[in-house]
């Protein structure tokens, strides 16, 4: 972490405009850093594909198909780091 002074000067404000249908999605890097058995990552390509797979899924639905890949990707596999995401979807 850095003190705020460091903080503030590395941060800036972004508005966004958000069409029907648009999926922002916001994820820690313990989601795509997550590790097999093998010792592989999970990685961007993972999760982007999956997206693409359930882009029609609500929210709530696209939440549960990360915790279930996540969760057969890793085969009960002691993560190393935490893993927090947000999906929002504009509704039409």
């Amino acid at each position: 972490m850095a003190d705020e002074e460091i903080f503030r000067k590395h941060i800036s404000e972004q508005k966004i405009q958000l069409s029907e249908g648009d999926i922002l999605i916001l994820f820690t890097d313990g989601v795509v850093e997550s590790i097999s058995k093998t010792n592989k990552v999970y990685g961007d390509s993972r999760l982007h594909n999956l997206i693409k797979r359930n882009f029609d899924a609500s929210p709530e639905e696209l939440i549960k198909k990360f915790e279930q890949d996540l969760e057969r990707f890793g085969e009960k596999t002691e993560q190393h780091d935490d893993m927090t995401m947000v999906i929002i979807k504009k509704k039409g």
